[in-house]
C-alpha cells in the first residue's frame, strides 16, 4: 500500500470553514436546493460575497494539520492491524510553476514562501508518523524534498504530466522493490 495525500490535505486546510466532513462531497438537502433555486434572499445569505482577500493571506490551520497527522496515524495502525505494509511517498511539486503572487484557492491566498513552509510542516508530520511506526518514506526525483521537479514535467505546481508520473513511478518502484524483497 502506498500513501501520498499531502497536497489535498494542505489545499483543503485553507477553507475558511474547514472541517473534516468537508473533504467528502456534500450534497445539500432537497429543501435547501429548492430554496436556492427559487429564492434570491436565500442565495444572498448562503452565497455571501467572498471575503476580503487582503486579510486572508498565509492562513495556517493548525487543526487541519493535526487532523492530517491523526489520519496518517490511523491509516498506519489500521493497515498494521490487518498485516498490510504501508509506504509513504513524498509529494511531487514544481516550485517553478508556482506564481510569484502565490496560490489563491478556497478564499485564502498562500504566498510562495508560506506555501513551501506549510508543505514542509505537513511533510514533517508525515515523517514523524513514519518514524514512530517504522514506515518507509519513498522519495523520487519530482519531490519537494528533492527541490521539486522541472516545470516541463508538471501540468500545474502539484500535478505531474503523464511523463512526470511515469518517472515518479519508476523511482517509487525502485524504492519499493528492496523493501518487498526483504519479506
Amino acid at each position: 500500500m502506498l500513501i501520498n495525500i499531502l497536497w489535498n490535505d494542505l489545499w483543503y486546510s485553507t477553507v475558511l470553514n474547514w472541517y473534516p466532513a468537508l473533504l467528502v462531497y456534500q450534497q445539500p438537502p432537497l429543501w435547501l436546493s429548492r430554496l436556492m433555486q427559487h429564492s434570491a434572499l436565500v442565495r444572498a445569505i448562503i452565497l455571501q460575497a467572498p471575503p476580503d482577500q487582503e486579510h486572508l493571506v498565509d492562513r495556517l490551520n493548525a487543526l487541519a494539520l493535526a487532523h492530517y497527522q491523526e489520519n496518517l496515524q490511523a491509516m498506519v495502525e489500521l493497515a498494521a492491524a490487518r498485516g498490510v505494509a504501508v509506504h509513504f511517498v513524498e509529494p511531487p511539486f514544481s516550485p517553478e510553476l508556482m506564481p510569484p503572487e502565490g496560490l489563491n484557492e478556497f478564499h485564502v491566498r498562500y504566498t510562495k514562501p508560506f506555501f513551501l513552509a506549510t508543505a514542509n510542516r505537513y511533510r514533517a508530520a508525515l515523517q514523524e508518523v513514519a518514524a514512530t511506526h517504522n514506515v518507509p518514506v519513498l522519495d523520487h526525483r519530482l519531490s519537494l524534498n528533492q527541490g521539486g521537479g522541472p516545470a516541463a514535467l508538471f501540468l500545474v505546481p502539484l500535478h505531474p504530466t503523464a511523463e512526470g508520473n511515469r518517472l515518479m513511478a519508476e523511482d517509487v518502484f525502485m524504492g519499493v522493490q528492496p523493501l518487498t524483497d526483504r519479506r
